[in-house]
């Protein structure tokens, strides 16, 4: 197997980007071959090495320069890639002194490094402003915008669910961060239901992790803006927890029997119905019951 060995020195919240890119390859590429890498410490930075097969080494430091993580001991063709990213990036579009205009009337241009640098960010909102504005683009643009689009939201998950977990960065920021992307209507409309699915679990996944979001369960069961299959998960957790330990969630037992919308649950459950099994189905009916017996008395 022939292999070239990358170093960089990265800072602690440039970790999650680098695993980005990698998993990006990882997935796009399935003869992409990567090392387990080795971590040590430089100060407050890491340096962090790894072996890749010869044939991505040039693809995937020119990705590592685009989101300024920086190489560590570079040979002569990873200095040639780096100077030229950045002579890339120096470039800037000026306008003529022709008026408004002129300016409206000329093609928007983006490069397709420029595509798949938001893609490793997660930063998917710019892809949708290639897809809202295709016709400013060309159509090699925006077929690389569709082909990146699903990569870009789960980065951007993945991210999200990595900083609330991972390094405990505010959860309850993330959560709501989650949440957006799980009712987004763009994401939506274009069709990616199993990524607003996958930011629905990940923020229930959150709120059972972190005791002090637990009761937003009941929020995201109440949510008729995510898929139906979330709001039914969410219900299920709540009630597999409180049943098993009552006294230990009295308050979010007079929470849910001020707050759960037991009429929407029953709507939601006839489209999501076949994503569970008999006894979490009877869990959702048990957890309903006991909220309308609760509040006739």
């Amino acid at each position: 197997m022939n292999l070239k060995e990358i170093t960089l020195v990265i800072r602690e919240n440039e970790e999650p980007a680098l695993k980005s890119i990698l998993d990006l390859f990882k997935k796009n590429f399935s003869n992409f071959e990567l090392t387990k890498y080795s971590k040590g410490s430089l100060g407050d930075e890491a340096i962090i090495t790894f072996k890749v097969n010869r044939q991505f080494y040039g693809t995937l430091v020119q990705k590592l320069a685009y989101n300024d993580l920086r190489l560590f001991r570079k040979d002569e063709e990873a200095k040639e890639i780096v100077n030229k990213v950045i002579r890339q990036k120096r470039k800037t579009i000026t306008f003529p002194l022709s008026g408004w205009d002129a300016v409206r009337s000329k093609k928007k241009t983006i490069s397709i490094e420029q595509l798949e640098e938001f893609a490793v960010n997660g930063n998917y909102n710019e892809l949708f402003k290639v897809l809202k504005d295709s016709i400013n683009h060309s159509a090699e643009i925006v077929t690389l915008a569709k082909k990146l689009l699903s990569d870009s939201i789960a980065i951007s998950i993945n991210r999200i669910y990595s900083d609330a977990i991972e390094r405990k960065k505010e959860p309850k920021k993330q959560l709501s961060k989650l949440l957006k992307i799980a009712s987004d209507k763009k994401i939506k409309n274009a069709g990616k239901l199993r990524e607003l699915k996958e930011a629905g679990f990940y923020s229930i996944e959150l709120c059972l992790s972190e005791p002090g979001l637990f009761s937003k369960l009941i929020d995201i069961a109440n949510g008729s803006n995510l898929p139906s299959v979330i709001n039914i998960k969410a219900a299920i957790e709540f009630a597999d927890k409180i049943f098993n330990d009552q006294d230990k969630y009295t308050d979010e037992i007079k929470l849910a029997i001020k707050k759960l919308n037991t009429r929407w649950l029953n709507i939601a459950v006839e489209t999501a119905i076949k994503a569970f099994n008999q006894e979490e189905i009877e869990l959702l009916d048990k957890l309903i019951d006991f909220i309308n017996k609760h509040r006739k008395n």
